[in-house]
């Protein structure tokens, strides 16, 4: 899979980087403007907003945040789906009016599958007070009590997330298809269904390499702090040439591990009507 992503990248890549960084140029050109309209930014000791007018706008200032990030989901969605499936490149032109054009389902979706999520961390975290209320009983709470129900919630809940992470991971690129919200949430846990280990299987090396290439960059900027700032500057653009990289890549690989797993659903499909029209079985 991670191959194939390599193959198709390099036959387009000369189309797919620049709509990519134009769409990323879109985003914080957006995200700056929602900024500025609100005039929301952080609390430090050199600004004069107080933490009663900060709260105040905070609220607005995440639902616009998450309305332009579901936008942005559906641009970055569009453009890789429509190169892989195709092999072509769309415009950037294109990319906006696919994502307008599927922009509720797409904000649908996203409220359903955040509910979901907020509902899973909140049933988690219940069951960890549980335990930490009647751990509390019988040990006595000190220091390393609360460090060990951390622990508990960080063991718990991380597989727990990852798992529904991978089990509606999809929900967009459905979207982008043409389901809508509630359809391509359902459709997303069809996919998936009995093919998660496999799923991880597909991003073991997608890890392991991204994990390789970010840590020799974090130890060479950090040797760099020792040697001369002379070379801190360079590194740091390297590092984010390199994310933005990793991230094209990314979302690449996540559009092939799509379009693969509807072909897998569509086979196994395919086979269970074959087999029940077969003489002699129901």
């Amino acid at each position: 899979m991670l191959r194939k992503t390599f193959d198709l990248f390099g036959k387009v890549w000369n189309k797919l980087v620049p709509n990519f960084l134009a769409i990323l140029l879109v985003y914080f050109v957006v995200t700056s403007v929602v900024q500025s309209l609100i005039g929301f930014k952080p609390v430090t000791s050199t600004t004069s907003v107080s933490w009663a007018e900060m709260l105040l706008k905070l609220p607005f200032f995440m639902v616009l945040s998450f309305v332009s990030n579901i936008f942005l989901g559906g641009l970055f969605a569009s453009l890789f789906l429509s190169t892989t499936r195709d092999g072509q490149t769309p415009s950037l032109s294109k990319c906006i009016q696919a994502a307008a054009g599927r922009y509720r389902a797409l904000l649908v979706a996203g409220v359903l599958v955040g509910l979901f999520s907020l509902a899973v961390g909140l049933v988690v975290a219940t069951l960890i007070f549980i335990i930490m209320l009647f751990s509390s009983m019988l040990l006595e709470p000190t220091g390393a009590f609360f460090t060990l129900c951390f622990v508990l919630l960080a063991v718990l809940l991380i597989p727990v997330m990852v798992y529904f992470g991978i089990r509606l991971g999809y929900v967009i690129y459905l979207v982008m298809d043409g389901l809508s919200g509630m359809a391509a949430i359902r459709r997303s846990w069809k996919i998936t269904r009995g093919r998660v280990w496999l799923i991880i299987s597909w991003y073991f090396p997608v890890i392991g390499i991204f994990a390789l290439i970010v840590g020799v960059i974090a130890v060479a900027i950090y040797v760099s702090l020792f040697v001369s700032f002379l070379i801190l500057l360079p590194l740091g653009l390297a590092g984010a040439l390199v994310f933005v990289g990793l991230s094209l890549i990314s979302q690449l690989f996540k559009a092939n591990t799509y379009l693969e797993l509807e072909n897998l659903s569509a086979s196994e499909s395919r086979k269970k009507k074959d087999e029940q029209t077969i003489p002699g079985r129901s």
